[in-house]
């Protein structure tokens, strides 16, 4: 993987004593709301310690969003996970099945990190 945790990515997003715990090239997938067709964006994903999921712009290195108000994350396939927050659900394709980027492993730190916010495990 060409990222690093102090690449030009996260220059001015990080917040003071924010660190990162986990990150990867990921495919995000969403439905067209009037077509119901999938658009696909090659990003890359950073979980922090605060815990927040970022994501940007491979090509352009933009910050493109923030995940907040994890509800929950669980695994679609061995490579695919999705991501439930209290307005949208996003899924993501890592690529490999096994490993550190592995659905399972995203799901697993996602999990781990959000398991004591206000949101995570609410009814939405």
């Amino acid at each position: 993987m060409a990222h690093s945790a102090g690449s030009e990515y996260l220059k001015g997003v990080l917040e003071d004593g924010e660190a990162v715990v986990r990150f990867g090239e990921v495919t995000k997938r969403k439905a067209g709301i009037a077509t119901g067709a999938f658009t696909c964006q090659k990003r890359l994903l950073v979980l922090t310690s605060k815990p927040r999921l970022l994501y940007f712009c491979v090509d352009s290195k933009v910050f493109k969003g923030e995940l907040d108000e994890v509800v929950t994350c669980y695994k679609k396939t061995e490579t695919k996970f999705v991501v439930k927050t209290t307005k949208k659900e996003r899924i993501f394709e890592t690529g490999e099945d096994t490993g550190d980027q592995s659905a399972d492993a995203w799901c697993t730190q996602i999990r781990f990190d959000f398991a004591g916010t206000e949101h995570y495990g609410s009814r939405y």
